[in-house]
């Protein structure tokens, strides 16, 4: 027989969560969850979608953000409504940044940028020595001079030198933050690929709210750590990686 030609397969929030309660034996064939235990779950499974965000970087979640540069203009906040770039705010800044010279529309000049972190940042020179930027830091620390709440708060892009002109445009490559799940047909911000891990972790979450056996309970992690730990080897960049010193502080004696 031929194939269907089509790879379209998904869940929804409450189809995931109804499949995880029946690993549990909460649900029986045909039964359907209450609204309490979709409420319930729903908000384990938030919570558990925040803490993978720690996991390490998801292929997914790279987030190539542009920055036009402003005369003068050494920081810009990064984050919902108020911030200099609106965007939800960035996790994490990486390596493959670049600025772009945009006098030419035909032929745009592409420079390569060093990522540096924050103790290089502060050890560099007059922040506000003007000149084309060669290096960016990314501080995602909630700026709370733009925004009061965590969910709002932005990160703050660094930018050394000090922009002498209008004429260039960062793009940076970001880890942005995954989506939350707030109705029963959402569907994941994830690929098809991590739904068993998805609903597993969600069943070893809610195994003690439901008083399942420890053995059951033990056998279900051990489910739930396989998949994952697949989804984690599988969520890698394939490209060769490449070391080389850095002299940008120069050689010391």
């Amino acid at each position: 027989m031929a194939s269907t030609g089509t790879a379209t397969f998904t869940r929804t929030r409450d189809q995931l969560i109804t499949a995880a309660l029946r690993k549990l034996r909460v649900l029986q064939d045909g039964q359907t969850a209450t609204a309490t235990q979709i409420s319930d779950a729903s908000e384990s499974l938030n919570l558990l979608i925040k803490q993978m965000q720690s996991d390490g970087l998801a292929l997914w979640t790279y987030q190539l953000l542009a920055i036009p540069c402003v005369a003068n203009k050494y920081t810009y906040t990064i984050g919902p409504s108020g911030a200099d770039i609106t965007a939800n705010r960035p996790l994490r800044l990486f390596p493959g940044a670049y600025i772009r010279d945009t006098t030419s529309a035909t032929l745009p000049l592409d420079t390569p940028l060093t990522v540096i972190d924050r103790q290089t940042y502060l050890q560099y020179g007059s922040k506000t020595s003007q000149g084309v930027p060669n290096s960016i830091y990314y501080d995602s620390q909630f700026n709370t001079a733009t925004a009061t709440s965590p969910s709002t708060g932005h990160g703050t892009l660094y930018v050394y030198s000090n922009p002498m002109d209008a004429n260039h445009t960062i793009y940076a490559n970001f880890q942005r933050q995954l989506f939350d799940m707030t109705t029963g047909t959402d569907e994941f911000d994830f690929p098809a690929e991590s739904f068993l891990a998805l609903q597993w972790r969600l069943a070893a979450e809610l195994s003690d709210e439901y008083g399942v056996p420890e053995d059951r309970i033990a056998r279900i992690e051990r489910k739930a750590k396989y998949y994952v730990d697949a989804l984690e080897d599988w969520s890698v960049e394939t490209a060769p990686v490449q070391f080389t010193p850095d002299w940008q502080m120069g050689q010391r004696r």
